[in-house]
């Protein structure tokens, strides 16, 4: 079975985030750069980012896997096909609070106490 190497999922890393940098503030661009360069986990990434992210590991695992079945002539078990079911839409209070959250510097964090329905009417 084929393995996942660090140093391509270092790859994978680099261009998921060279990918996205058009698309970031200055603040989403220091965070996905020192996720990509530490290799930090996926919680380290802007909320936003994380389905794109998830999305591609898995679509690449799976051809890796494809791939290797392929080359030695198997069948590929039947479960192995990932489902693409539809994600249910993020709702609104999640998709503010995950705005907030990103936005805070670390010191904002360490004081977060607002319950989430109380932002959600502020933010009405």
């Amino acid at each position: 079975m084929p393995t996942l190497d660090p140093s391509v999922l270092g790859q994978w890393r680099t261009e998921f985030a060279d990918e996205h940098q058009d698309d970031l503030d200055d603040h989403e661009r220091r965070q996905v750069e020192t996720w990509s360069t530490q290799g930090l986990r996926s919680s380290a990434l802007p909320r936003r980012l994380l389905a794109g992210w998830n999305a591609l590991v898995r679509d690449r695992v799976e051809q890796r896997l494809v791939d290797f079945f392929d080359t030695h002539g198997l069948t590929p078990p039947s479960d192995l096909l990932s489902c693409n079911a539809p994600q249910q839409p993020e709702s609104d209070l999640r998709s503010f609070v995950a705005r907030c959250v990103d936005l805070m510097s670390e010191a904002e964090l360490k004081e977060l106490s607002i319950p989430a329905h109380v932002a959600m009417r502020a933010h009405q």
